[in-house]
Protein backbone atom coordinates (compact mmCIF):
# COMPACT_ATOMS: atom_id res chain seq x y z
CA UNK A 1 0.00 0.00 0.00
CA UNK A 2 2.83 2.42 0.93
CA UNK A 3 4.81 3.38 -2.17
CA UNK A 4 7.88 5.57 -1.62
CA UNK A 5 8.95 8.08 -4.29
CA UNK A 6 11.50 10.88 -4.53
CA UNK A 7 9.30 13.51 -2.84
CA UNK A 8 6.74 13.27 -0.06
CA UNK A 9 4.12 14.74 -2.41
CA UNK A 10 4.55 11.92 -4.93
CA UNK A 11 4.76 9.36 -2.14
CA UNK A 12 1.53 10.66 -0.60
CA UNK A 13 -0.28 10.76 -3.94
CA UNK A 14 0.61 7.21 -4.96
CA UNK A 15 0.06 5.80 -1.49
CA UNK A 16 -3.38 7.40 -1.21
CA UNK A 17 -4.37 5.85 -4.54
CA UNK A 18 -3.28 2.49 -3.18
CA UNK A 19 -5.24 3.12 0.02
CA UNK A 20 -8.40 3.91 -1.97
CA UNK A 21 -7.99 0.66 -3.92
CA UNK A 22 -7.54 -1.20 -0.63
CA UNK A 23 -10.74 0.35 0.75
CA UNK A 24 -12.62 -0.73 -2.38
CA UNK A 25 -11.39 -4.30 -1.92
CA UNK A 26 -12.35 -4.20 1.75
CA UNK A 27 -15.88 -3.07 0.89
CA UNK A 28 -16.15 -5.86 -1.68
CA UNK A 29 -14.92 -8.41 0.85
CA UNK A 30 -17.40 -7.14 3.47
CA UNK A 31 -20.21 -7.44 0.93
CA UNK A 32 -19.11 -10.97 0.11
CA UNK A 33 -19.09 -11.88 3.80
CA UNK A 34 -22.65 -10.51 4.08
CA UNK A 35 -23.69 -12.62 1.09
CA UNK A 36 -22.08 -15.73 2.59
CA UNK A 37 -23.97 -15.14 5.83
CA UNK A 38 -27.27 -15.04 3.93
CA UNK A 39 -29.25 -18.18 3.28
CA UNK A 40 -28.96 -17.87 -0.50
CA UNK A 41 -30.92 -20.75 -1.96
CA UNK A 42 -30.13 -22.79 -5.08
CA UNK A 43 -30.98 -21.60 -8.55
CA UNK A 44 -34.14 -22.89 -10.22
CA UNK A 45 -34.68 -22.76 -14.00
CA UNK A 46 -37.89 -22.70 -16.03
CA UNK A 47 -37.80 -23.06 -19.84
CA UNK A 48 -38.34 -22.91 -22.72
CA UNK A 49 -40.59 -20.01 -23.70
CA UNK A 50 -40.92 -18.66 -27.23
CA UNK A 51 -38.70 -15.87 -28.54
CA UNK A 52 -39.43 -16.28 -32.26
CA UNK A 53 -38.24 -13.22 -34.19
CA UNK A 54 -37.13 -11.66 -30.90
CA UNK A 55 -40.68 -10.98 -29.76
CA UNK A 56 -40.33 -12.79 -26.44
CA UNK A 57 -38.16 -10.18 -24.74
CA UNK A 58 -41.14 -7.91 -24.14
CA UNK A 59 -43.57 -10.78 -23.50
CA UNK A 60 -44.46 -11.29 -19.83
CA UNK A 61 -44.50 -15.07 -19.46
CA UNK A 62 -45.96 -16.67 -16.29
CA UNK A 63 -42.74 -16.63 -14.18
CA UNK A 64 -42.84 -12.83 -14.39
CA UNK A 65 -46.30 -12.86 -12.83
CA UNK A 66 -45.80 -15.48 -10.12
CA UNK A 67 -43.09 -17.59 -8.54
CA UNK A 68 -44.69 -21.01 -8.11
CA UNK A 69 -42.02 -23.70 -8.20
CA UNK A 70 -44.58 -26.50 -8.30
CA UNK A 71 -46.33 -25.25 -11.47
CA UNK A 72 -45.77 -25.98 -15.15
CA UNK A 73 -46.73 -23.75 -18.07
CA UNK A 74 -47.21 -24.08 -21.83
CA UNK A 75 -43.80 -23.75 -23.45
CA UNK A 76 -42.66 -23.29 -27.01
CA UNK A 77 -43.42 -25.88 -29.71
CA UNK A 78 -46.01 -27.76 -27.64
CA UNK A 79 -43.64 -28.39 -24.71
CA UNK A 80 -44.21 -27.89 -20.98
CA UNK A 81 -42.06 -25.50 -18.98
CA UNK A 82 -41.60 -26.36 -15.32
CA UNK A 83 -39.17 -25.28 -12.62
CA UNK A 84 -36.07 -27.42 -12.03
CA UNK A 85 -33.58 -27.14 -9.20
CA UNK A 86 -30.11 -26.49 -10.67
CA UNK A 87 -27.55 -27.39 -8.01
CA UNK A 88 -24.76 -27.33 -10.60
CA UNK A 89 -25.13 -23.56 -11.11
CA UNK A 90 -22.36 -21.93 -9.06
CA UNK A 91 -21.98 -18.21 -8.47
CA UNK A 92 -18.97 -16.60 -10.13
CA UNK A 93 -18.92 -19.09 -13.01
CA UNK A 94 -20.44 -18.87 -16.50
CA UNK A 95 -23.38 -21.26 -16.78
CA UNK A 96 -24.34 -22.98 -20.04
CA UNK A 97 -28.09 -23.50 -20.49
CA UNK A 98 -27.88 -25.48 -23.73
CA UNK A 99 -27.46 -28.98 -22.20
CA UNK A 100 -30.48 -28.60 -19.94
CA UNK A 101 -33.29 -27.93 -22.42
CA UNK A 102 -34.42 -29.39 -25.75
CA UNK A 103 -35.65 -26.11 -27.18
CA UNK A 104 -32.75 -23.65 -27.25
CA UNK A 105 -32.97 -21.63 -30.48
CA UNK A 106 -35.03 -18.45 -30.11
CA UNK A 107 -35.87 -19.58 -26.57
CA UNK A 108 -36.27 -17.97 -23.16
CA UNK A 109 -35.34 -19.31 -19.72
CA UNK A 110 -36.09 -17.90 -16.28
CA UNK A 111 -33.69 -18.32 -13.36
CA UNK A 112 -34.89 -17.86 -9.80
CA UNK A 113 -33.43 -18.03 -6.32
CA UNK A 114 -34.50 -16.99 -2.83
CA UNK A 115 -32.10 -14.95 -0.69
CA UNK A 116 -32.85 -14.79 3.05
CA UNK A 117 -31.02 -11.89 4.69
CA UNK A 118 -30.52 -11.40 8.42
CA UNK A 119 -30.51 -7.63 7.91
CA UNK A 120 -31.20 -5.19 5.10
CA UNK A 121 -28.28 -4.08 2.96
CA UNK A 122 -27.30 -2.84 -0.49
CA UNK A 123 -25.02 -5.04 -2.54
CA UNK A 124 -23.52 -4.56 -6.01
CA UNK A 125 -24.01 -7.71 -8.10
CA UNK A 126 -22.57 -8.62 -11.49
CA UNK A 127 -24.35 -10.34 -14.36
CA UNK A 128 -23.75 -11.74 -17.83
CA UNK A 129 -26.01 -13.25 -20.47
CA UNK A 130 -26.19 -14.84 -23.90
CA UNK A 131 -28.17 -13.11 -25.31
CA UNK A 132 -30.61 -10.67 -23.63
CA UNK A 133 -31.08 -10.18 -19.89
CA UNK A 134 -33.83 -8.90 -17.61
CA UNK A 135 -33.46 -8.92 -13.82
CA UNK A 136 -35.95 -8.32 -11.02
CA UNK A 137 -35.50 -8.16 -7.27
CA UNK A 138 -38.71 -8.54 -5.27
CA UNK A 139 -40.74 -7.73 -8.38
CA UNK A 140 -38.83 -4.55 -9.24
CA UNK A 141 -37.14 -4.56 -12.65
CA UNK A 142 -33.55 -3.38 -12.25
CA UNK A 143 -31.86 -4.51 -15.48
CA UNK A 144 -33.13 -4.83 -19.05
CA UNK A 145 -30.73 -5.44 -21.95
CA UNK A 146 -32.11 -6.70 -25.27
CA UNK A 147 -28.76 -7.32 -26.96
CA UNK A 148 -27.14 -10.01 -29.12
CA UNK A 149 -23.94 -11.07 -27.38
CA UNK A 150 -21.83 -13.97 -26.20
CA UNK A 151 -21.61 -14.72 -22.49
CA UNK A 152 -18.92 -13.04 -20.37
CA UNK A 153 -18.62 -12.07 -16.69
CA UNK A 154 -19.51 -8.57 -15.55
CA UNK A 155 -21.45 -7.48 -18.65
CA UNK A 156 -23.95 -5.78 -16.38
CA UNK A 157 -23.95 -4.66 -12.76
CA UNK A 158 -26.63 -3.37 -10.44
CA UNK A 159 -26.88 -2.30 -6.80
CA UNK A 160 -29.52 -4.48 -5.19
CA UNK A 161 -31.37 -3.41 -2.04
CA UNK A 162 -32.03 -6.59 -0.10
CA UNK A 163 -34.59 -6.36 2.69
CA UNK A 164 -34.36 -8.27 5.94
CA UNK A 165 -36.03 -11.64 5.44
CA UNK A 166 -36.83 -13.35 2.14
CA UNK A 167 -35.92 -11.79 -1.21
CA UNK A 168 -36.86 -13.06 -4.69
CA UNK A 169 -34.19 -12.73 -7.40
CA UNK A 170 -35.42 -13.48 -10.94
CA UNK A 171 -33.51 -13.47 -14.23
CA UNK A 172 -34.84 -13.76 -17.77
CA UNK A 173 -32.29 -15.05 -20.30
CA UNK A 174 -33.42 -14.41 -23.87
CA UNK A 175 -31.66 -16.45 -26.54
CA UNK A 176 -31.56 -15.86 -30.27
CA UNK A 177 -29.34 -18.49 -31.89
CA UNK A 178 -26.16 -20.29 -30.88
CA UNK A 179 -24.94 -20.14 -27.30
CA UNK A 180 -27.25 -19.61 -24.33
CA UNK A 181 -26.17 -18.95 -20.78
CA UNK A 182 -25.96 -16.64 -17.78
CA UNK A 183 -23.56 -15.40 -15.13
CA UNK A 184 -24.03 -14.08 -11.59
CA UNK A 185 -21.51 -12.98 -8.96
CA UNK A 186 -21.25 -10.68 -5.95
CA UNK A 187 -17.63 -9.95 -6.84
CA UNK A 188 -16.25 -8.40 -10.07
CA UNK A 189 -14.39 -11.05 -12.01
CA UNK A 190 -16.04 -13.85 -10.04
CA UNK A 191 -14.30 -16.32 -7.76
CA UNK A 192 -14.01 -16.27 -3.99
CA UNK A 193 -12.94 -12.89 -2.54
CA UNK A 194 -9.78 -12.89 -0.47
CA UNK A 195 -9.87 -11.38 2.99
CA UNK A 196 -8.00 -8.08 2.98
CA UNK A 197 -6.30 -6.23 5.85
CA UNK A 198 -8.26 -3.49 7.55
CA UNK A 199 -8.06 -0.30 5.49
CA UNK A 200 -8.08 1.98 8.57
CA UNK A 201 -5.03 0.26 10.01
CA UNK A 202 -3.31 0.55 6.65
CA UNK A 203 -4.11 4.27 6.59
CA UNK A 204 -2.46 4.75 9.97
CA UNK A 205 0.60 2.92 8.72
CA UNK A 206 0.79 5.26 5.70
CA UNK A 207 1.17 8.35 7.90
CA UNK A 208 3.71 6.63 10.15
CA UNK A 209 5.84 5.73 7.15
CA UNK A 210 5.64 9.30 5.82
CA UNK A 211 6.95 10.63 9.14
CA UNK A 212 9.84 8.18 9.05
CA UNK A 213 10.86 8.78 5.46
CA UNK A 214 10.23 12.55 5.31
CA UNK A 215 11.00 14.03 8.77
CA UNK A 216 11.29 17.71 9.56
CA UNK A 217 9.40 20.63 8.08
CA UNK A 218 7.26 18.51 5.77
CA UNK A 219 5.49 16.54 8.53
CA UNK A 220 2.95 19.28 9.42
CA UNK A 221 1.86 19.45 5.78
CA UNK A 222 1.15 15.72 5.77
CA UNK A 223 -0.77 16.07 9.05
CA UNK A 224 -2.84 18.92 7.58
CA UNK A 225 -3.74 16.76 4.59
CA UNK A 226 -4.78 13.89 6.83
CA UNK A 227 -7.20 16.17 8.71
CA UNK A 228 -9.02 17.27 5.53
Amino acid sequence: MYEKHATWQDTLSKSLLNLCALEDRERAAAAARWWTACASGPWYACASFDNTDGKGFAEAYPPEKEIALDKTYPGMKNTQAGWRRMDAFVDGEMQNLLPHFKQTEWAIAYLYRKVTAQKATQLTCYFGSDDGLVMWLNGEKLLSSDVPRGLSPDQEKATLSFKAGDNDLLLKIVNRTGGWGFYFSTKPGGGRPEEKPDARAAGGDLWSRLRQDFPGDERPVADDLRDQ
